[in-house]
């Protein structure tokens, strides 16, 4: 994506390069594709070549269809999700208790859809949160707090099957690592950034309390936890199967050894691991290490 710090480079300005008689206008996420036209590259890659590979899309039954067994997943616990979308779509206005209740289910309709309008409204009334001007937001809304409970069973199938791999973003660093063990291909350091990391300065409440308030009311979101919980279980089984530890990680990914350094200093804290079964000893710190990045707090 353009950085917009070099003005002598098109490529790196926020707007597209001047058109006689027409005004600049803005890349955004089609950036990707002004550069890389999709007749042109990647051509065997993306599922849904009529939209930026950034953007928001279902899985439906075409989809799914054609491309069973080579989806990647990165899968993120649901409520941290939804406060991390409530401060980006919404700019941390509003109710985030109601937010999180209204978008319960939406990754279960995402993975679960069996044509693309199906999983729309659950999108749009997320991304467009404040776009009262937008044609359609009132449908949108008013669809927005259906029911995902029949779509469990589906979404659950559709992980199980249609997935070549499923990582955890709060396990960001070993689920680089489980990539290339599984798949191939050499680690290199720019895998392990935030690269859009989120500007604390303009946080309307602190993440750690508009999530413990959200787990409090409404309480956890009872469709999407389904699929995460089958998405956790999936990666820590692959993560035995393929030998990925802090340790055999570092030796795999030399390239970007410090991100499995522990760090020996007095002042190193030891991160807790969210979902790693914390019921066997570990003295070697190979699933959570003192100076690890602190991976479940990406916003």
């Amino acid at each position: 994506m353009p950085a917009g710090e070099d003005p002598s480079d098109p490529e790196d300005m926020p707007t597209m390069p001047n058109v006689p008689g027409e005004e600049p206008y803005s890349l955004d996420v089609n950036f990707f594709l002004w550069k890389y036209p999709y007749q042109e590259w990647f051509t065997d890659v993306f599922w849904h070549p009529e939209d930026s590979p950034g953007a928001h899309r279902a899985i439906t039954d075409g989809f799914f269809l054609e491309w069973k067994g080579t989806f990647v997943g990165l899968f993120r616990q649901p409520e941290s999700r939804t406060v991390s979308a409530f401060n980006y779509f919404a700019k941390g206005v509003g109710d985030v208790n109601a937010w999180a209740k209204q978008h319960w289910g939406l990754q279960t309709k995402m993975l679960a859809a069996s044509a693309s309008e199906d999983a729309w409204d659950a999108i749009a009334c997320e991304i467009y949160a404040n776009a009262t001007e937008f044609k359609g937001y009132d449908e949108w809304m008013a669809n927005c707090n259906e029911s995902a409970e029949e779509l469990v069973p589906l979404a659950l199938d559709r992980l199980q099957t249609g997935f070549v791999f499923v990582g955890l973003t709060e396990e960001f660093d070993l689920s680089v690592c489980l990539l290339h063990r599984m798949l191939g291909g050499e680690c290199v350091e720019v895998e392990f950034n935030d690269l859009r990391a989120a500007d604390s300065t303009k946080q309307h409440s602190d993440p750690s309390s508009q999530l413990e308030s959200i787990q409090q009311d409404p309480g956890p979101d009872p469709w999407d936890n389904q699929i995460y919980d089958a998405a956790a279980e999936i990666f820590w089984r692959n993560v035995d199967d393929y030998g990925v530890s802090r340790s055999s990680c570092a030796l795999s990914c030399p390239g970007a050894a410090d991100i499995f350094a522990v760090d020996t200093s007095e002042d190193a804290v030891l991160l807790q691991t969210p979902h790693r079964k914390q019921q066997f000893d570990d003295p070697d710190f190979e699933y959570n290490w003192p100076g690890r990045r602190n991976w479940k707090h990406m916003e």
